[in-house]
C-alpha cells in the first residue's frame, strides 16, 4: 500500500509539473509586428497593433539586363500602360548588369541599382524587390547566371517572390551558349530547354481559355496578337501552363512555346517566361500588355497580396510547438493563410507548413518562425486585417522547477510524511 501511494504521487506530481509548465509566446502589438518582414503588407494602429494588406502598392522590379544593351525598351513598355489596366499598376524598375548580379551569393547582397526613370542610383538588397526581371537581348546576349546567383534566384523564389525570364534565357543553343545554370532552375520555372530548331513568327495565339488572372488581369488579353519578330528555342514544359505559341496569319500554325506561367506551391513562387527580346526595341499595345500581366502574375499570383514574415525565435533546448491561434479579419473575396517553419539549427529551416487556427502544429525543434499571407480581389477595398498570433510550447527536455512546480514537489513530500513513507 505504501509503495502504492508512493508512485501515485510521483505521477500526479510529474503530470501536474509537466501540464504547468507549458508556455507561450505571442505577437499582437505594433513593436511585435515591427520586428518581422513586411512585404505589401503595413502595421496599422487599430486596438494595439494590427497588419494589413496594402492598398495599391508599389511593385518593385529588378531589370537584369545584359551588359551593353537596353536599359529603356522594357521602361518604356511598362509606363506606357501601366495606369491603363484594371486595376492600374505602378511599377518602379531598377537596373542592374548580369555581370554585377553574377556576383551575388545571398538575397541579403547589396548593389548600387539604378532607377531607369529618374536615373537615381541607390542601394538596395536583393530581398528588398519583388519581381526579378531578367532581360532583354537576342540569346540573352550569350550570358548565364552564375552557379551562386542561381542559387539566388531560387532563394528569391523560396521568400515568394516573383521571376520573369524574357527570350533566350532558358536555353540550350550552340549559337546561344548552353544556358545551364537558367535552365537548372527548373523547379523555379517550370521549364527545361533541349538544342530544338526554330521559326520566326511575329503573330501568337492563345491556346489555353481559363479565368486565370494572367489572362485577364489587368488586361483582358485577345485571342490573337502581333509582337516583334520573335521565336521559340527548345524550351520544354515540366510544369505550369502555355497560354501562347507563336502562329502564322492564317492562326492555323503552331510555332511552340511564347508565353507560360507557373506556381511553384512548394514556395508558393510565380514564374512567367515571356519570348520577348529577339527584336530589342519598344514592343507594339498588346505585346506590352501582355508582359505587363505576366509581370502582375509573378507578382504574387496575379492577385492583391502579401506577407509578414516574423522574426526568428530561438529556444534554448529542442521544443515542443503545440497548439497556435489567432485573430484575423477576412471579407469577401480575400483569405488569411498562416504558416510556420522549424529549425534545429538557424540555417536548416523546414518547408512551411501550413496551420489550423487553435489546433495542435506537430512541429519540433530548436528554433520557430511563422509566416502570414493575406490576398484580396477586392481592387484594394475592405482588405484582410491580421491582429494577434499565439503559440503554446513545451520544451522536450525536463526543464528547471519554477515556483509553481516547488509548491506541488513539497505538497508531495509532505503527504509523504504525513503516511509516513520511506
Amino acid at each position: 500500500m505504501k509503495k502504492f501511494l508512493t508512485l501515485l504521487i510521483l505521477i500526479i506530481f510529474f503530470t501536474t509539473f509537466n501540464n504547468i509548465y507549458s508556455a507561450y509566446i505571442t505577437e499582437t502589438t505594433t513593436d511585435d509586428f515591427s520586428q518581422g518582414e513586411l512585404s505589401n503588407v503595413e502595421i496599422i494602429n487599430e486596438g494595439d497593433g494590427a497588419l494589413r494588406l496594402i492598398n495599391n502598392p508599389t511593385i518593385t522590379v529588378l531589370q537584369i539586363y545584359p551588359n551593353g544593351h537596353s536599359t529603356t525598351v522594357v521602361r518604356d513598355a511598362i509606363f506606357a500602360y501601366q495606369a491603363a489596366g484594371n486595376p492600374p499598376l505602378t511599377f518602379e524598375i531598377y537596373l542592374l548588369t548580369i555581370s554585377a548580379f553574377n556576383t551575388a551569393t545571398s538575397i541579403d547582397d547589396v548593389f548600387t541599382v539604378v532607377n531607369a526613370q529618374t536615373g537615381q542610383q541607390v542601394q538596395m538588397a536583393i530581398r528588398d524587390f519583388d519581381i526579378l526581371y531578367f532581360g532583354v537581348a537576342d540569346c540573352y546576349a550569350g550570358w548565364d547566371l552564375s552557379s551562386s546567383s542561381a542559387q539566388v534566384v531560387r532563394q528569391f523564389a523560396q521568400l515568394g517572390k516573383g521571376l520573369v525570364f524574357t527570350h533566350d534565357t532558358i536555353v540550350n543553343w550552340s549559337n546561344c551558349h548552353n544556358h545551364v545554370n537558367f535552365i537548372s532552375l527548373s523547379d523555379v520555372t517550370g521549364l527545361t530547354a533541349s538544342p530544338q530548331g526554330w521559326s520566326l513568327f511575329t503573330r501568337v495565339k492563345l491556346i489555353n481559355q481559363s479565368n486565370d488572372t494572367v489572362l485577364h488581369i489587368p488586361f483582358e488579353l485577345p485571342n490573337f496578337f502581333s509582337t516583334l519578330t520573335t521565336h521559340w528555342l527548345g524550351q520544354n514544359v515540366q510544369n505550369g501552363t502555355v497560354w501562347y505559341v507563336g502562329t502564322d496569319q492564317s492562326g492555323n500554325a503552331n510555332y511552340n512555346l511564347y508565353m507560360h506561367t507557373y506556381h511553384n506551391p512548394q514556395y508558393n513562387s510565380y514564374s512567367s517566361f515571356f519570348s520577348y527580346g529577339h527584336t530589342e526595341a519598344v514592343p507594339a499595345e498588346w505585346e506590352a500588355k501582355a508582359m505587363i500581366n505576366c509581370m502582375y502574375k509573378s507578382y504574387q499570383g496575379g492577385q492583391g497580396q502579401g506577407y509578414y514574415i516574423s522574426r526568428v525565435y530561438e529556444f534554448p533546448s529542442w521544443t515542443h510547438f503545440q497548439t497556435a491561434s489567432w485573430n484575423a479579419y477576412t471579407p469577401n473575396n480575400s483569405s488569411v493563410v498562416v504558416q510556420a517553419r522549424v529549425a534545429p539549427y538557424q540555417n536548416q529551416f523546414s518547408n512551411w507548413v501550413t496551420l489550423t487556427n487553435n489546433q495542435n502544429t506537430n512541429l519540433s525543434g530548436k528554433y520557430f518562425q511563422y509566416k502570414v499571407y493575406m490576398t484580396s480581389t477586392n481592387n484594394n477595398q475592405d482588405l484582410p486585417k491580421f491582429y494577434d498570433f499565439t503559440i503554446y510550447y513545451e520544451p522536450a527536455a525536463v526543464p528547471s522547477l519554477n515556483l509553481f512546480g516547488v509548491i506541488i514537489l513539497l505538497l508531495s513530500l509532505s503527504f509523504m510524511l504525513l503516511f509516513k513513507i520511506k
